[in-house]
């Protein structure tokens, strides 16, 4: 037997699931123009009680889950897809001028956590993170973890359409990207011979790893190299933000 979007909600709740999310599912299913009127009376209701901005129109797939359920704004014209999470405080808005204007597309699994704000014509990728007290206003590619403005001790790389680095700055006072991937570097011999005798020269930092690419890349070509797949890192988001 088919199950019902509002069953599938159901699945991701461990407890019960919120009253306004049930009368929402339940007012875009009603066939009956008086019994979907009803649903979205009690729908506005059980919202405007938890101080959540939806509406009966938001076209989210199934999956959805509120974990701590208010003070959430969904823009009307905003698409998310399947399995999304939504935390405490979290906006999903509309961008009113310029090349962003409109509202975003979110894309499968995706975890948006406390106080972020989504906004603008964008889209969001499937298996995405989203940090707590992120500001995204930009394309997010799949498989993607984004952080807020606290990550400021991670490097930021430059390279050519050879992946061919350029340039590295590590731990830029006003990094230029709020993209995070933990790296891992390959040195060969010589290279490395070149690292250890450019830190006994103090010709280059020893504060990070990076800091040895940074020099690296003046003096000898470096590749950059992206590794396909998930990547998994021990530890949990405030490990990621103390770096």
């Amino acid at each position: 037997m088919k199950q019902t979007i509002l069953e599938l909600d159901r699945r991701r709740y461990s407890g019960g699931i919120p009253l306004f999310q049930v009368f929402y599912r339940k007012a875009q299913d009603a066939s009956n123009k008086l019994i979907k009127l009803l649903y979205k009376f009690l729908f506005v209701c059980a919202r405007n009680k938890n101080h959540i901005e939806m509406s009966i129109d938001n076209q989210i797939a199934p999956g959805l889950y509120f974990a701590h359920p208010y003070c959430i704004t969904i823009n009307p014209r905003a698409v998310l897809g399947r399995n999304i999470n939504l935390h405490k405080g979290v906006t999903i808005g509309e961008e009113h001028r310029g090349a962003r204007a409109g509202c975003p597309i979110l894309g499968d699994n995706i975890w948006v956590g406390v106080n972020a704000t989504i906004v603008g014509k964008i889209k969001i990728g499937n298996d995405v993170l989203i940090a707590s007290n992120s500001f995204v206003n930009c394309d997010v590619p799949d498989h993607s973890v984004v952080f807020g403005k606290k990550l400021t001790k991670c490097g930021v790389v430059e390279l050519d359409d050879q992946d061919r680095i350029l340039s590295m700055e590590e731990k830029p006072a006003q990094p230029k990207s709020h993209w995070c991937c933990p790296p891992f570097y390959v040195y060969t011999r010589e290279d490395a011979q070149k690292v250890k005798d450019a830190i006994a020269q103090k010709k280059c930092g020893t504060d990070a790893p990076g800091s040895f690419i940074a020099w690296l890349c003046t003096v000898t070509d470096v590749h950059a190299m992206e590794m396909p797949g998930k990547r998994y890192d021990i530890g949990n988001l405030e490990s990621y933000q103390q770096v």
